[in-house]
């Protein structure tokens, strides 16, 4: 019977009208969130900014190959970028993902002088102060080979925003 009775008032209590009286007051501060910018970005973006002076190693190899790293703003707020060896092999760049201190970008289809074949180049960096790190994976479609290798770079003139 005792059980009975906490039942029925437990479910009397939960089940309150809609009515209830509000009791906050003019003075709470707590205001709806602003809508997210619509390419919101972290702070790597912007700090990418210019034109980066490189070194990049292929996998096993000693040998630098020196090229540079222009990174520029859309009109449409993206960031974009531009390879560019000494041989005069030049190619673009487009971020697929950054972090607070990380940026993977993924170029277009180029050709590597290293495979002898059209190959895709997915670099991940990292950016400590006015330098760059990072690894880098060409791969070639046709014929499934993959190209590994690290780069670092040094930020050079700042590009106009």
């Amino acid at each position: 019977m005792r059980y009975l009775l906490c039942t029925t008032l437990a479910l009397v209590a939960c089940d309150r009208p809609e009515t209830a009286r509000d009791t906050r007051t003019s003075t709470d501060t707590i205001a709806p969130a602003a809508p997210a910018p619509e390419r919101a970005m972290s702070a790597v973006p912007d700090r990418l900014l210019g034109t980066w002076t490189a070194q990049g190693y292929d996998a096993g190899s000693k040998r630098p190959q020196p090229f540079t790293i222009t990174w520029t703003r859309a009109p449409d707020g993206s960031l974009g970028g531009t390879i560019m060896f000494r041989g005069g092999e030049t190619y673009s760049v487009k971020v697929v993902s950054t972090s607070d201190s990380t940026i993977v970008y993924e170029s277009e289809p180029h050709r590597s002088p290293t495979l002898k074949a059209q190959v895709v180049t997915r670099t991940e960096a990292r950016i400590f102060g006015d330098s760059l790190t990072g690894t880098y994976e060409a791969r070639a479609p046709e014929s499934e080979e993959v190209l590994r290798g690290r780069f670092t770079a040094k930020r050079g003139a700042a590009a106009p925003r």
